[in-house]
């Protein structure tokens, strides 16, 4: 009889895939649990007075979410030029050489927030897609290490 426990995948880390957000432009996402969510959502919560119970309440603060959020689930990105962050945030292409304007931009965490930050659709695709099972499948040799441990009893 095999038992879900004995399954499931514990280090979802490895759980990465890449998808396509639009315009080519494509994120490498890491699988974040509900566990890791709840973990989140602790660390996120401040206590804030409430006037109308005058009393202190927990609130989760939604910048700081979103920040550790993507962390969490951003691994990285390709087929980012200038010419693609224009479709996303408003950018001025003048500033940039015409052979330039399809270099891809080397991916980096603070960019990515800046994104986050300026484009309006971005933050609700990455909260859905992160938390998506199905757009992660663990990996040949991730199976393979699975099946060999639960083989050998551990």
């Amino acid at each position: 009889m095999v038992s879900i426990k004995d399954i499931i995948v514990k280090n979802t880390e490895n759980l990465t895939s890449k998808i396509e957000f639009r315009d080519g432009i494509i994120i490498e996402l890491r699988y974040v649990s509900r566990s890791v969510i709840s973990k989140m959502s602790r660390e996120c919560t401040v206590m804030k007075y409430d006037p109308k119970s005058r009393v202190r309440e927990p609130q989760i603060d939604g910048k700081k979410f979103s920040e550790v959020f993507t962390r969490a689930a951003v691994v990285g990105w390709e087929g980012v030029t200038p010419r693609s962050i224009a479709t996303l945030i408003a950018v001025d292409l003048s500033k940039i050489k015409p052979e330039d304007l399809d270099k891809p931009l080397p991916f980096t965490a603070e960019d990515f927030a800046f994104i986050m930050e300026n484009a309006y659709e971005l933050d609700n695709w990455l909260q859905n897609e992160a938390v998506e099972i199905r757009n992660f499948k663990p990996s040949k040799e991730d199976e393979e290490k699975n099946s060999q441990s639960s083989q050998s009893g551990s």
